[in-house]
This record gives C-alpha cells, structure tokens and sequence, in this order.
C-alpha cells in the first residue's frame, strides 16, 4: 500500500511543477539583460574603478581605454559549458560594433596554462581581447557568483548591466538601444526644460 506521505508531495510537486519551470528561463532563450540599478553600499561605479588586466600576447588594457565605447566585459572559462555557448554570439556582437561603438573584453577566469589557452581563444575564433584573472569572490566590477558573468559598462564608464549566465547579440543590442533611446529622451527633456 503507498502510504499517504509520498502521495501528497508527489500531487504538490507535479502540481507545481509546471509552475516553476515558468519562472525559468529556457536553454535557449537566456534570461535578459539585468539594469544594475541597485549596488551594495560598498560598491565603485566603473567610473571610478579602473581595472588593468594582461592579455594573453602580453598587452595591457585598461578599462579605461575604452571610454567612449560601450564594453561587455565578460567573465568566463574554458571548462563551463555555458561560456563555449555564448562565444560565437560574443565574437558576432564584437565584430558587428568593435569599429563602431562597442568592444567585448573576454576574461579567462580560471588557472590554465598561456599556451592550452592559446590554442583554445584559436580554436573558437574568439576575435576580441582575452585577458587573464585569477578566480576571486569579487572583481572590480562587483561579484562573480558564477559563469559567465557579464558586466555592461556605458561609454561614460558607468556599470550599467550585468548579467549570470548566457547572454547573446541580440540581448547586448536591445539593451544598448534601450539604454541609449532613454538618455536621448533625458537630454531632450533637459534641454526644453534649459529653454522655458
């Protein structure tokens, strides 16, 4: 006889089931772009913060350098599976804007030898910048809690976005488009407010 103790969490559980895969975001459709609205007490805006990172030929970058620009900067590794996924939409978003008004900066996130890593960025076809990083609990653009993780930083410096998990070109673009339609309405409405 099944007792009515496992009945119940089985009827709860199928019940609910439905439910929370709602609130999950399917593997092909990553969740969106997540405005960083709200930051911890502790926390620099990216303006104020400047990290320099070695790239993987021995060149130097700074956040810095690329004011001006909006820079995805995307915190991955070669062993997590949802990064190799979003390489081919990062390298597509790289290409489409580097010479434009976007960059990607790759940071390998992890303890791998220069050359496995190399041979790897070679492999993928990974056109943008891949700097170098030690796994730490936080970089300077906030936590990694886990990867990828990217950060979206405006061309004023400002951290702007970030987001867990997988992201793709079309999210960067509609998020850029929105964030850039918003600060065209912002200065439109200063401006006629400067002239009454």
């Amino acid at each position: 006889m099944i007792k009515p103790v496992f009945i119940i969490p089985t009827i709860l559980a199928l019940l609910a089931g439905p439910a929370l895969a709602a609130q999950k975001p399917k593997p092909d459709q990553p969740a969106p772009l997540k405005p960083e609205h709200s930051k911890p007490a502790d926390s620099t805006p990216a303006s104020k913060v400047d990290f320099s990172l070695m790239d993987i030929h021995g060149k130097q970058h700074k956040l810095s350098d690329y004011r001006g620009k909006w820079v995805v900067v995307n915190y991955w590794a070669t062993w997590c599976p949802p990064c190799l996924e979003e390489i081919p939409e990062l390298v597509d978003f790289h290409e489409a804007h580097k010479d434009k008004n976007a960059v990607v900066l790759g940071i390998d996130f992890e303890d791998v030898e220069l050359a496995k890593l190399k041979l790897f960025v070679e492999d993928y076809f990974m056109s943008y910048p891949i700097l170098r990083m030690k796994p730490v609990a936080r970089s300077e653009l906030g936590i990694i809690t886990g990867l990828p993780t990217t950060f979206l930083v405006s061309p004023s410096g400002e951290l702007v976005a970030q987001q867990t998990g997988p992201i793709t070109k079309k999210m960067i673009e509609e998020f850029i488009t929105q964030e850039s339609n918003k600060a065209v309405v912002s200065r439109s409405g200063s401006e006629s407010a400067q002239s009454n």
